[in-house]
């Protein structure tokens, strides 16, 4: 999830989202989940902080000094993180309230520059696995709407409302998957 999300609620409900998650696995042999938070400052640095178990969802928060939203970066951390773990089913869930943006020595990429090297990170993800799903929080734009469908397709891509629809669209989905992949 991009750290540009700004409400503490919404913070609240992802870090309940993500425990969600955890619980619903609990007992499901062969089943794994891990995350990660991204976010960059001005200057180009990007802040990681890996969630691997359920008591890693308190980390979980907004660092006012990252507020950009490296989606590259997610990317490929996260297409690192799918290598490593075991199984031949795997699903990413990316979940943003930001546009994807990137600013190296205080200047903004532009998206015309920008916007493809996100496609070409997401492109190297599907090689890993063709389960991604991208979930937009709260925007209206419609620029940004066509920006983030134009890096994810539209097959890939879904606009929620509110942090409360995304978690309920996410965990519906989640089980969906492990349902179908579930060997016992």
């Amino acid at each position: 999830a991009s750290s540009s999300m700004r409400s503490d609620k919404k913070i609240i409900i992802a870090r309940n989202l993500v425990a969600t998650l955890f619980e619903s696995i609990k007992g499901i042999k062969n089943t794994e989940i891990r995350g990660n938070i991204w976010s960059s400052d001005d200057s180009g640095e990007i802040g990681i902080t890996e969630i691997n178990n359920i008591k890693d969802a308190k980390k979980i928060s907004v660092a006012s000094h990252y507020y950009l939203t490296p989606l590259h970066m997610g990317l490929e951390y996260s297409m690192k993180m799918l290598k490593e773990m075991k199984g031949s089913k795997k699903l990413l869930i990316l979940i943003t309230d930001g546009y994807p943006n990137y600013y190296k020595n205080g200047v903004s990429i532009p998206g015309s520059v920008y916007n493809p090297q996100c496609k070409k990170s997401l492109q190297k993800i599907l090689k890993v696995t063709p389960n991604v799903i991208c979930l937009l929080v709260g925007q209206e734009d419609s620029g940004i709407k066509r920006i983030m469908a134009g890096i994810f397709t539209s097959k890939r891509f879904i606009t929620v409302p509110t942090m409360e629809k995304a978690s309920q669209n996410i965990v519906k989905k989640f089980r969906q998957f492990i349902g179908k992949n579930v060997q016992n």
